[in-house]
């Protein structure tokens, strides 16, 4: 499996495949880098460490420091579109770092263009500000740097030349 492919992962019985991209952050490390060199139709058990998986912070029911195993089946492989760089989509001043004011509003605008009602995008917002300035933020400064950054960034940060 490369990077950019998008598979469909199998380990919940009676429920469909998930589908999601690879290199793109919409997965935990632990999957990235475990599914990566896969088949279609291999199978893998996935011991993940928690510190590839959802750290210190936890993630739901998932208590912070757990590590996880994973069942994991690929039923199929297709070509993803080019990921986007969504570091460079939230950080509106450009100076390489996202701040909960620039990550709060890049999530409100998300939450309008997908129709989320009010009261529940203010509760999915805070969750979310809350998983990425807990996990992402790896020097505690209050800002989430390009290097820090574990989601979708596709290209290096752009300096402004003087």
């Amino acid at each position: 499996m490369e990077p950019n492919s998008i598979l469909r992962k199998l380990d919940r019985p009676g429920r469909p495949p998930i589908t999601f991209q690879l290199g793109t952050g919409q997965v935990i490390p632990g999957w990235e880098q475990g599914l990566l060199d896969m088949c279609i139709g291999e199978r893998r058990k996935l011991h993940i460490p928690s510190h590839l998986a959802y750290g210190k912070t936890g993630a739901g029911v998932i208590p912070p420091d757990t590590d996880l195993i994973f069942e994991t089946e690929i039923v199929t492989l297709i070509d993803g579109p080019p990921p986007m760089n969504v570091f460079r989509m939230i950080d509106v001043d450009r100076d390489n770092y996202i701040t909960i004011e620039e990550a709060a509003l890049y999530l409100s605008h998300q939450a309008i263009a997908q129709r989320v009602p009010n009261e529940i995008a203010v509760q999915q917002n805070k969750a979310q500000l809350q998983q990425l300035f807990g996990t992402d933020d790896k020097d505690r400064d209050g800002r989430v740097s390009y290097e820090e950054f574990s989601g979708p960034k596709v290209d290096p940060p752009q300096h402004d030349e003087l």
